[in-house]
């Protein structure tokens, strides 16, 4: 990755700052004090992990987990997207079931008056396990990261609905999507189909 040394004079101090693969898409930039040689602010993980690693002396570990890939488009109704999308578990042959809702039965998003728009989540048959997300609405790229966690953490639909959400908000429309696909995991179970 190219990456290039910027200074950054702010209220609060000197920072240098390394700007990694930066362009107007991904932005992707992490600073560290000069003197605590240490993050101050990062935006994006492959940012974090490469200032990581030019920074450090011993080898780094970590690696750039491309399951969290997430984009988001301001727009109205807004887009964001994490993990594999339909097209892609098609193409390298990962088996996936979808579950989705629409915004415009979600309570939240009524009184809002913002009803256009949906979440989609895509999970293994098998598992459940969360292969990746697109939501279309308002404050997607707000709701976007619950996502983010629950597959940083390899979770499932089944984890997703067991978090506590508080009614009404918009962040519950994650979980009318999961119960969907709930719903299919158990009747292909009970059929034979996994």
């Amino acid at each position: 990755m190219p990456l290039r040394s910027l200074c950054l004079d702010t209220l609060e101090g000197s920072y240098d700052c390394m700007a990694i693969g930066m362009n107007s898409q991904s932005g992707q930039v992490g600073c560290h004090d000069r003197s605590l040689k240490e993050f101050d602010s990062i935006h994006h993980p492959a940012g974090r992990i490469g200032g990581t690693q030019c920074l450090s002396s011993r080898d780094s570990s970590t690696q750039y987990d491309d399951r969290l890939e997430a984009k988001v488009v301001f727009t109205d109704p807004q887009v964001a997207v994490v993990g594999h999308s339909e097209r892609a578990c098609g193409m390298h042959d990962i088996p996936f079931l979808t579950g989705a809702y629409p915004f415009a039965d979600h309570g939240k998003a009524m009184c809002l008056g913002s009803t256009r728009g949906f979440a989609k989540l895509l999970a293994s048959p098998g598992t459940g396990k969360l292969l990746g997300a697109q939501i279309v609405g308002p404050q997607a790229g707000e709701l976007i990261h619950e996502l983010i966690a629950v597959m940083y953490y390899h979770g499932t639909v089944f984890d997703l609905v067991r978090l506590p959400h508080y009614h009404p908000t918009l962040a519950e429309i994650v979980t009318y999507a999961a119960e969907s696909l709930i719903k299919q995991i158990r009747s292909s179970r009970s059929s034979g189909g996994v």
